[in-house]
């Protein structure tokens, strides 16, 4: 009785330990691609355009730098959009629901 008690104590804890041993290879699997794009082809996207106005605001707008980066979580990937100050501007003005044609950046 004691060496079954003792041999099934032994099999869990060999099966937590090659569990936890597994683990960081199975999540090293689960990667995202990341994408470097403009904010002017990102608007050509229509499904990106409202995947960025759910995740984005413009609370990361000054006027003191050249350029602005953001990252969007769209279709498995995280998309870094790169844009100026008054590109960013004009697309924060324009509604999620239009076409991506419409939307001008200076």
């Amino acid at each position: 009785m004691k060496t079954s008690k003792l041999v099934v104590v032994a099999s869990i804890l060999v099966i937590a330990i090659i569990g936890i041993s597994l683990a960081p290879e199975l999540q090293a699997t689960n990667y995202k691609q990341v994408i470097h794009i403009d904010l002017a082809d990102a608007v050509q996207d229509i499904d990106l355009v409202r995947a960025m106005h759910l995740q984005l605001n413009s609370d990361f707008l000054q006027r003191n730098q050249v350029t602005y980066t953001q990252h969007v979580y769209y279709n498995n990937m995280i998309v870094c959009i790169h844009g100026t100050y008054s590109g960013w501007m004009a697309f924060f003005r324009t509604q999620p629901y239009i076409q991506a044609t419409d939307i001008t950046l200076q």
